[in-house]
């Protein structure tokens, strides 16, 4: 019951036990009584609506900055979600 066997689809299979103790370390991860990741993933996600608002707001300094026109930063907004878009779908790949 405590050996490791190796699924070729999943990889090493741990015992329950290794795995129940790995869960009870990450449950016991808080900090003023919030779990860790819940306060990591809400700061993402923040920083991520910051980054979303802050290029349409500065389009007048950037178009001054670069000499560029509402059709290059239509294109630079175009391909900053197109790459988000590419990152979110790599990431899920590789989640899985």
């Amino acid at each position: 019951m405590g050996l490791s066997r190796t699924n070729p689809r999943f990889g090493v299979l741990r015992s329950r036990s290794s795995f129940r103790r790995q869960l009870d370390a990450m449950k016991t991860r808080t900090f003023f009584g919030v779990s860790l990741s819940l306060i990591l993933i809400n700061l993402a996600a923040i920083m991520e609506r910051a980054d979303e608002n802050l290029l349409p707001s500065v389009y007048k300094e950037v178009s001054e900055a670069f000499n560029a026109g509402p059709s290059d930063l239509g294109y630079l907004t175009f391909i900053r979600n197109l790459r988000a878009g590419i990152d979110i779908t790599l990431g899920r790949c590789t989640c899985y």
